[in-house]
């Protein structure tokens, strides 16, 4: 699990998931890891246990 700070507005996340695409705005997941991310330092999260997952996927988050 990695984030890379790229601005003011927006961070990557770099997560293993089961999706090739996803959109943010529809991924409830992604929500929640989203304000868990917002929430906690990385260290506090256990996103390895929550996405059960095969694939390497870069999600754009950005703050509404």
């Amino acid at each position: 699990f990695k984030i890379y700070p790229t601005g003011a507005s927006t961070i990557v996340l770099d997560v293993r998931y089961k999706y090739d695409t996803v959109s943010f705005k529809k991924c409830r997941r992604l929500k929640h890891l989203y304000r868990k991310v917002e929430q906690h330092s990385l260290n506090q999260l256990k996103i390895k246990k929550e996405l059960k997952a095969r694939d390497v996927l870069k999600v754009v988050l950005g703050y509404e």
